[in-house]
């Protein structure tokens, strides 16, 4: 990997973790009470929650939710150049033979 590319993705993880602690800082005592009602039925937590856990739970949740499909596609994908490099492989071995 280039050098400079490396230190240019290490100042911005470094950036945006930094924004992260300091999000969290500034407000790990603001709390909110979830509740969800769907007309017919409704629920409520009893506890509240702290606002920067509930955004890491939703960041996860947004995580795996776009990276599961990402990753069973790329298991899908790289199986296919698998299969494919095997045909390619044998299409030069018998060609060989001719």
């Amino acid at each position: 990997m280039n050098r400079t590319l490396l230190i240019a993705s290490a100042s911005i993880v470094l950036l945006l973790g930094g924004i992260g602690a300091l999000f969290v800082l500034q407000n790990s005592s603001r709390t909110t009470g979830l509740s969800l009602d769907l007309g017919f039925m409704a629920a409520q937590l009893q506890e509240p929650v702290s606002i920067p856990a509930l955004m890491g739970i939703c960041a996860l949740a947004g995580a795996v939710l776009v990276g599961l499909p990402l990753f069973v596609r790329s298991l899908r994908l790289s199986g296919e150049v698998k299969r494919l490099r095997q045909q390619a492989s044998l299409a030069d071995v018998q060609s060989e033979w001719r």
